[in-house]
Parts: structure tokens; C-alpha cells; sequence
């Protein structure tokens, strides 16, 4: 268990980029990203760790907050009295249509052979 004293909820790794550590955390006990390891980000106290690569660990301590959980980045680290956001997208291809909002349900992904 990678628990420890001085973190909050650190993030969660992403595919490409690690997670952030939480606040007063040192930086060993942020998420890795998949692509160097996958590993969940570490938790404070009776909080949960990550527990896979992309997971940002919990807290229950001090009225801290949790990790981000990482996306195609990292996911950032618990703050105090805040919670870290998730990490971001990776979106390229041709002809695009980007709306905000569009969809009310679960996202979908459309492959196409080529």
C-alpha cells in the first residue's frame, strides 16, 4: 500500500501523462500513465487508493479533497477543501464537428475502417 501521511487524494494517470500529486503531496505518489506502468494514484487516510492506472485516489482525513481520474493526460491532485479535476482529451481526425453539450447521454465512438 502506498499510503501516506502528507498527501490528499493524488490523481490518476492517463494514457500519455501522470497524474498530479495532492496537495502537500510529494510527487512519488501521484498516478502513473498507462504507457509507463499504470498505476493508481495514492489516498490519504481511510480514502481509497486509485487502484488502476487511471484511477485518482481517494481522501477522508482533514476536509480535503480527492484525486482527478486521468484521461488521455493525467488527472490532477486533491486540493484542500477541493477535489482535482480529471485529466483531459486527446481529439484529431478531419472534418470535425466539436459542440459543447451535445450529447445528454453516455459518449459513443464511431470507428471506421479506412
Amino acid at each position: 500500500s502506498r499510503f501516506t501521511h502528507d498527501s490528499v487524494g493524488s490523481g490518476g494517470g492517463g494514457l500519455s501523462g501522470d497524474g498530479m500529486s495532492g496537495w502537500s503531496g510529494s510527487i512519488e505518489h501521484r498516478g502513473i500513465s498507462f504507457v509507463n506502468g499504470g498505476l493508481g494514484g495514492a489516498r490519504r487516510g481511510m480514502g481509497g487508493e486509485g487502484g488502476f492506472g487511471g484511477g485518482g485516489g481517494g481522501e477522508w482525513v482533514s476536509w480535503t479533497g480527492s484525486g482527478g481520474g486521468g484521461g488521455y493526460s493525467g488527472g490532477g491532485g486533491g486540493e484542500y477543501y477541493g477535489v482535482g479535476g480529471g485529466g483531459g482529451s486527446f481529439n484529431a481526425g478531419a472534418n470535425q464537428s466539436n459542440l459543447s453539450a451535445a450529447n445528454a447521454g453516455n459518449g459513443s465512438v464511431r470507428i471506421e475502417l479506412l
